[in-house]
């Protein structure tokens, strides 16, 4: 799912090159305004292998064929003679019923201890200057006391800038398509790619929180993650 993700971002970057050049306007705005009612986007998740289970086994039969040793049967009386079935050696057989101890074993080593859950949920925060921390809250949801800071947009330069100060690298693409892909540890290693507003540059207050809605399903961040440095 994640690579066919990435195989529609290129698609999508040739359509919206192939618009612009044909029409001289960039489709994004137009875009926007078609599915500024819809619900937004999201990407499909990394793949998570399924937590290990432990199975019952099945029920076997008690007794399984074995062949005849020669040293326990008459070959003269073959035809006629009385076979002693409980003469047979028996084949040792492991125990199959209920858990083995094995399996318990390795189920409880890989069990999480309450601590470790605690340390995988744990967020990655950014100590950022006042400026890129601007940019963030503009993007994220704010507590209600602090509203009336927080810019009701930012412009695409900024944006870029921010990104960059995080730990992105920001590539131009074709036609108004930005990649920005993490260059350091932020927790994730994949990319995302977003498109410049036209014709001005400037990212108003429904841009601004389209792009957090994006950044948020994709690398979990939300207003706390930007702390001022």
């Amino acid at each position: 799912m994640r690579k066919a993700d990435a195989n529609l971002d290129r698609f999508w970057v040739a359509v919206d090159s192939h618009f612009e050049k044909k029409t001289g306007v960039a489709q994004y705005g137009v875009i926007q305004e078609c599915l500024k009612d819809s619900s937004e986007m999201y990407r499909s998740a990394p793949w998570a292998n399924s937590p290990i289970s432990s199975n019952k086994p099945t029920k076997t039969n008690e007794y399984e064929f074995q062949s005849i040793p020669d040293q326990l049967h008459d070959k003269t009386a073959q035809i006629t003679g009385a076979f002693d079935k409980m003469a047979v050696v028996e084949r040792v057989k492991a125990k199959t019923r209920g858990v083995p101890d094995f399996v318990s074993d390795g189920i409880e080593a890989l069990t999480m201890k309450p601590s470790d859950v605690a340390i995988e949920t744990v967020k990655h925060v950014f100590a950022v200057d006042k400026s890129t921390h601007n940019v963030f809250r503009t993007l994220f949801s704010v507590p209600s006391e602090d509203i009336g800071e927080v810019s009701k947009g930012t412009k695409w330069v900024e944006f870029k800038r921010a990104m960059v100060r995080i730990g992105f690298s920001a590539e131009k693409l074709q036609g108004s398509a930005w990649q920005f892909t993490p260059t350091t540890d932020v927790g994730i290693e994949r990319g995302i790619h977003f498109h410049e507003p036209h014709p001005d540059s400037e990212i108003n207050y429904v841009i601004a929180k389209r792009i957090g809605r994006r950044l948020r399903p994709v690398y979990g961040w939300c207003g706390d993650t930007f702390q001022l440095a």
